[in-house]
């Protein structure tokens, strides 16, 4: 009989010639997995946890480094920090009302073709004029495109996605057919002698490009960047067609002043990098996938495939801030600075592992050399028209641009390729400012600027003050086609 206080006795061991009872075989086999659920996926997870961790304080850190040194810097405080522009005053308004009454299908490809190589001196020719009067006939919105030469500003309202690719940008694309029509119109007032017209018709080019103000997208800053280039163009070719009153000359070269001071690079990056940083956190939210940046899918499930690239944005989204951070340093630095560490930043970036940041990437060394390359061009013009008016009141051109100061210019503008004054060089027939920045050539590739010779319209990063005896030439003969076919 055992009492409370008998000891433990020792397990007896199991009878011989009998079979020790089974658990089943479920319990047998789901220890066994349990087993092999905490050897597999527990590190897993843990990985996962520790990477989501990380990037998540790496954002945290990146966000508030944002914060401290460059505050409003996210999407809606630059929105609301946007110039606000009257709507009496708003060239984007005129903008939109002139493109609404021009024909979808204007300019037509023929003459497009017929007026893209024309050099600033040379006069049209007769088909040249005929296409361009049935040209400007058909389109009912030149008197409205006009009312831009006293609009210097505009502002577009812009409704931001949450992917920011996305965004509508009609407007702003919308402009281009205006910058087209106002080209025409100059090409046809120099034609037909009206310089004052046609002055005035540059202001209103140079009106429409600046339409899009500051919107901080890089799209719409290179519509801006084309209009620019195109005003610079039919500015060239009033100087090359005539002689302008110098009174008209004061005007635009104070606009084209203030246009070559306007940042347009910086107000672009620091645009896309809070846009872009919107777009990293709704693909972080599983708002939308990869696929609606891209246009591309993988060959995951729907639901692998959101949770894998979720946490591979939560790692990217850092490194892209730091990216986009060295970008906006860079464009605040003077014009010549900007094209060495864009270079080297955008090396090391391309010697580090693809990712989704390369995917989102927009070429910016590319866009900072057409920025300068427009600040070149207005740098130039402002110059050249200084020196006109210095030839009109003296009857001779200056020996040097610092000739020019400071009843002409304020002061010599820098060339954007090197910090130095842009140059000035006297030719027989006429006189040319310019940059040292180089020139795009079919068959060397870049290479010098040369001011002994006329590049075509666009090409060089120059300016031609012909002497008067020297303007408004002949057309050349077009080229002959040959058929060959019998």
């Amino acid at each position: 009989m055992s009492t409370v206080n008998e000891p433990n006795r020792e397990p007896q061991p199991w009878p011989l010639g009998t079979d020790k009872p089974r658990r089943p075989w479920w319990q047998r086999w789901s220890v066994r997995v349990l087993l092999a659920f905490l050897v597999c996926v527990l590190p897993l997870g843990s990985y996962y946890a520790y990477r989501r961790y990380v990037a998540a304080e790496n954002l945290r850190a990146a966000v508030a480094e944002l914060d401290r040194t460059d505050p409003g810097w996210h999407l809606q405080d630059i929105e609301k920090a946007r110039a606000a522009v009257p709507e009496k005053e708003n060239s984007a308004v005129v903008v939109a009302k002139a493109h609404r009454l021009m024909p979808k299908s204007w300019p037509s490809p023929a003459l497009s073709e017929r007026i893209g190589k024309l050099a600033p001196q040379e006069q049209l020719d007769a088909e040249d004029i005929a296409c361009l009067r049935t040209e400007l006939d058909q389109s009912t919105a030149l008197d409205e495109a006009r009312k831009l030469a006293t609009l210097p500003n505009g502002r577009n309202p812009i409704t931001y996605k949450r992917n920011f690719i996305a965004t509508s940008l009609t407007q702003a694309q919308n402009t281009r057919q205006v910058l087209a029509l106002l080209r025409c119109d100059v090409l046809l007032q120099t034609q037909d002698g009206d310089l004052q017209g046609a002055v005035r018709s540059c202001r209103a080019l140079l009106n429409a490009a600046r339409a899009v103000g500051d919107e901080p997208m890089l799209i719409t800053q290179l519509v801006r960047i084309a209009g620019v280039g195109i005003t610079c163009q039919a500015v060239e070719r009033v100087l090359a067609q005539g002689e302008p009153d110098p009174d008209d000359l004061v005007a635009l070269q104070k606009l084209l002043a203030e246009e070559a001071s306007f940042p347009r690079l910086l107000v672009a990056l620091r645009g896309e990098r809070a846009g872009t940083h919107e777009l990293f956190d709704a693909l972080e939210c599983g708002e939308f996938g990869l696929e609606a940046v891209t246009g591309t899918r993988t060959s995951l499930s729907d639901r692998l495939r959101d949770f894998v690239e979720a946490d591979y944005f939560r790692g990217q989204h850092p490194i892209y801030l730091a990216l986009a951070n060295e970008w906006v340093r860079i464009a605040a630095l003077p014009e010549h600075e900007r094209a060495q560490p864009l270079g080297v930043l955008e090396a090391n970036f391309k010697s580090q592992p693809p990712g989704v940041v390369q995917l989102l990437l927009p070429a910016v060394s590319k866009i900072d050399l057409a920025a300068r390359r427009t600040d070149g061009n207005l740098r130039c013009l402002e110059a050249a028209l200084a020196a006109e008016r210095y030839r009109r009141k003296h009857g001779r051109w200056p020996d040097t641009l610092e000739q020019l100061v400071p009843e002409f210019l304020a002061a010599v503008p820098l060339d954007p390729e090197d910090g130095a004054p842009l140059r000035f060089h006297k030719r027989p027939d006429r006189v040319v400012v310019y940059s040292v920045m180089k020139k795009q050539t079919p068959e060397a590739g870049m290479v010098a600027y040369d001011p002994d010779e006329l590049p075509p319209p666009g090409v060089g990063v120059a300016v031609h003050l012909f002497d008067v005896p020297h303007r408004r030439q002949p057309p050349r003969p077009k080229p002959v086609i040959v058929d060959d076919d019998p």
